[in-house]
């Protein structure tokens, strides 16, 4: 089985949950992206890297 980081974990869990669901709104500190952008282009990851 391949090694993941917890990091890259949860940036898998979430982006697979938001294609399965485009209901799901991912909301917390540091959340990176905001409504109507490309995502990361405006944002610096978090303070965990995480989304």
């Amino acid at each position: 089985m391949p090694q993941k980081s917890m990091r890259q974990a949860l940036n898998e869990a979430l982006a697979q949950e938001m294609r399965r669901d485009p209901t799901v709104v991912v909301i917390g500190e540091d959340v990176a992206g905001g409504a109507g952008t490309e995502g990361r282009s405006d944002a610096y990851d978090g303070v965990a890297g995480i989304v």
